[in-house]
């Protein structure tokens, strides 16, 4: 299995990469809650219980994450 690991901007300080094992440590890819309203109406966020995030693990294994993701602005474009 090959793996890619892509660097667009400088990374936040404290975020540690082993490129050899093509592992970035310290990244989130789901919280708690979520200010998502998965596009319902009258829904202000989703907060995932413990099973369904436990459930969820296989499906972000290998998955392309991006470091320094806009807090600001979660809608604003992302770097490629």
């Amino acid at each position: 299995m090959s793996r890619i690991l892509t660097e667009s901007e400088p990374l936040p300080t404290g975020l540690r990469v082993d490129r050899e094992a093509g592992i970035v440590y310290s990244v989130r890819v789901l919280g708690r809650s979520s200010p998502n309203s998965h596009g319902f109406k009258g829904v202000s966020g989703t907060v995932y219980t413990t099973e369904a995030m436990r459930e969820a693990l296989p499906l972000y294994e290998g998955i392309r994450v991006m470091a320094g993701h806009n807090r600001t602005d979660p809608r604003a474009e992302r770097p490629p």
